[in-house]
């Protein structure tokens, strides 16, 4: 019954998103408020987040981690979101952090805007056994993943 209450509430929050933006006409392309590269000399993969950040974006992100992962082998990431200036819903956020695969340890460097999200983020991960930390300094996290 949970599982059931809790697919529907998802697709509510969808639907209404949907007419939200269906309200307002068409929606207008905006360039990703994130940038996914693989660093060679550090043998990590980093992301560098601004700005509004949607759901839509980190699961975005997650597909070009996975895939770097893949490609490069390294399951080190350093994520940066000290000009992040908003998130995702929590309900989101909770989603992404049961998706987060197993195999890659993130360190999360945040900044005084979005540090609650991100602690629940980490907290949510953590408790499905993910490798995932916030830091508020770059060495430390560095230190963290190994680097």
């Amino acid at each position: 019954m949970t599982a059931q209450l809790y697919s529907q509430a998802r697709k509510i929050r969808y639907d209404l998103a949907y007419r939200k933006r269906s309200i307002h006409g068409p929606k207008k392309l905006r360039p990703m408020p994130e940038e996914v590269s693989y660093d060679h000399d550090a043998d990590l993969i980093r992301i560098r987040v601004w700005g509004d950040d949607p759901i839509e974006d980190w699961i975005s992100s997650r597909r070009q981690v996975v895939r770097l992962h893949e490609t490069h082998g390294t399951s080190m990431l350093l994520v940066d979101v000290r000009e992040q200036e908003s998130a995702p819903a929590v309900l989101d956020i909770f989603d992404f952090a049961e998706d987060w695969p197993q195999d890659i340890r993130a360190a999360i460097l945040v900044g005084e805007n979005t540090v609650d999200d991100i602690a629940f983020l980490e907290t949510a991960a953590i408790n499905r056994g993910k490798e995932m930390r916030l830091f508020y300094d770059e060495g430390e996290a560095l230190g963290w993943l190994g680097k």
